[in-house]
């Protein structure tokens, strides 16, 4: 595994749901969560909008409840446009 990164949130925070253009392939839905250290995107919306990620660097999550989750790897460069 080339890298390990744990992202952990230091507190609950209100969620705002936003609409940017996600590269070019259209608008999607997101939730802005300002306790949030990374930004993550769902397997299936990796997939419907054709976006690579590197599966040798995987980050373990820890969420408000305590439990830990990896991640399937990091996706670089994606754009985002609100």
């Amino acid at each position: 595994m080339k890298g390990t990164f744990r992202a952990r949130s230091v507190e609950s925070a209100a969620l705002r749901t936003l609409h940017p253009q996600i590269e070019e392939s259209g608008k999607g839905e997101c939730l802005l969560d300002s306790g949030s250290m990374i930004c993550s995107i769902s397997y299936t919306e990796c997939q419907k909008r054709n976006i690579a990620y590197d599966p040798e660097f995987r980050i373990d999550m820890e969420s408000a409840n305590g439990s830990i989750e990896r991640t399937l790897g990091l996706a670089r460069n994606v754009e985002f446009n609100f």
